[in-house]
Formats: structure tokens, sequence, C-alpha cells
């Protein structure tokens, strides 16, 4: 009489298949397997490929928003623009500091309110332009300054009230993009001398240095 012998198949990545000396296979199932290397390679291929840049090089240039008051112009906002669009983007108004002419008074300088010129809202856009709600999209930051406030004499230019410079204070995280905080800043000026002329003397006074903002922003 025959002994049965009962042989184990192990194939790779496959099930053991069972048959018996003389008989065909009893059972068999193959499994269908990706090679590990090619999945590695797929899951790679799906992650987003983040990169760091410096604000610095990623403020494209920033505007001037202004308007005239009855104390004299009075810069409203700032726009500031970047290289892309900062959907996603964690910002306000502590992610950047400003400095404006408003900031240069001092108390003794204005009749009615306080803390001329400071940042008051920071929102998105895709114009250079106060938006009537906040958008989600957008290349440019608006920066809204503090425009309460009444000054005690007319400044000498338009232009110098205008002058402003931008700084990122903080990183801006975006889907394939971190923007890194400033190092330099932004500006839209020229420093400049102004002459006026005294009345009492019939001379020119002493020469004076502003920020006279560049024409077009």
């Amino acid at each position: 009489m025959k002994t049965s012998i009962k042989t184990a198949l192990f194939l790779s990545l496959t099930v053991p298949l069972w048959f018996e000396s003389g008989h065909q296979i009893a059972c068999a199932q193959s499994i269908e397997t990706t090679p590990a290397a090619l999945i590695s390679t797929k899951s790679a291929s799906t992650l987003p490929i983040i990169t760091k840049e410096s604000a610095d090089q990623a403020i494209q240039d920033i505007r001037a928003i202004g308007f005239v008051d009855t104390d004299g112009s009075k810069l409203k906002a700032i726009a500031v623009h970047y290289n892309t669009d900062l959907q996603g983007a964690d910002i306000d108004a502590s992610t950047y500091t400003i400095h404006d002419y408003g900031m240069t008074l001092s108390k003794n300088d204005l009749t009615q309110g306080t803390n001329p010129g400071i940042i008051t809202k920071v929102s998105l856009n895709d114009k250079p332009e106060i938006a009537s709600c906040s958008k989600s999209h957008g290349s440019y930051v608006i920066i809204e300054t503090n425009t309460d406030y009444q000054g005690s004499r007319f400044p000498r230019s338009y232009a110098i009230t205008m002058a402003a410079d931008v700084k990122q204070e903080k990183p801006l995280y975006l889907k394939d993009k971190i923007i890194t905080p400033s190092i330099k800043g932004a500006s839209n000026y020229t420093e400049q001398s102004y002459v006026g002329y005294d009345p009492n003397t019939g001379k020119n006074r002493a020469p004076e240095t502003y920020d006279y903002a560049n024409a077009g922003t």
C-alpha cells in the first residue's frame, strides 16, 4: 500500500500549494502584489514639494492708498504685492510691522485722536485696494491704518504722507511654499530734502529731510 505524501510548496508572495504525490493540486490561490520599491516611488511622487522663500524676495512692491482729510492727506492702507497667491495663509495685525508718516506725529502734533498710522486691520485681496469684505485668496495683503485723528498742521506734501515701510514678521505657510519673515523689509519712498521759506526773515529755512513716496506708489 502506497503511503500518501502531502507536500507544501511555499512560493514567494503566494499562499501554500498543497498536493499529494500522484494527485493533482488540491488548492491554489495566487495573490497579486506590487513591489515595495514601486509603492515607495508612487507615494513619494504624490507628496507636495515645499519650498522656502524670504519675504524680501516674495514681496514685489508696496503701494499706498491715501485720501485727503480736513487736516490734510493721510495714508489709509498699504497694499503689499506678493509674487504668489496667498490662499490659506494665516495673517493678522501681528504678522506685519509698518512705519508711516502718521506714526511720526507726537501728541503735540495732534488736536484729536491717538495712535495715528498704526495697523487696524489686515486682509487679502486680488487687487491693490480695500475690499468691502475679506477674501480668502489673492496676491495682495491690504494693511489698513488708523486715520481717526486730527493733525495740528498740514503736511508738507501729499507724497510725504504716502511714504511707508513694511516688514513681514511671521512665516506664511502656503500649500507648496513657506514665505519666511523679512530681513530688510519693503518701502516705497526715497529720502529728499525740503527747503521752506521763512516770511519773518525773507530767507529760506534750513533744509528738512523727509521720505517722499515714489511716483505711482
